[in-house]
């Protein structure tokens, strides 16, 4: 997880501004997985080593996990569509 200029995200989204976190992920479902595992233990602060602590974080992982699992269904239909796997 990582806070980026838009808010949270799950490092596997590239943001203009900053695209380094993402290229440098090495499993964006392991990353997922975490952020997962993390959002069950209903955290009140999350400092995620880049950007300003985040009080009261529930909603915004919910939001990330969310937008992560769009965009990891999507990557897998687009190689599923080509025969990539």
């Amino acid at each position: 997880m990582l806070f980026e200029l838009e808010g949270v995200s799950l490092l596997q989204e590239i943001y203009v501004f900053f695209p380094f976190s993402a290229l440098a992920t090495w499993s964006f479902d392991t990353a997922l997985q975490s952020a997962i595992r993390i959002r069950k233990y209903n955290p009140t602060l999350l400092a995620a080593g880049h950007g300003d602590l985040l009080y009261s974080p529930c909603q915004a992982i919910d939001n990330a996990i969310k937008q992560a699992e769009i965009n990891l269904n999507r990557k897998e239909k687009h190689h599923a569509k080509s025969g990539n796997k």
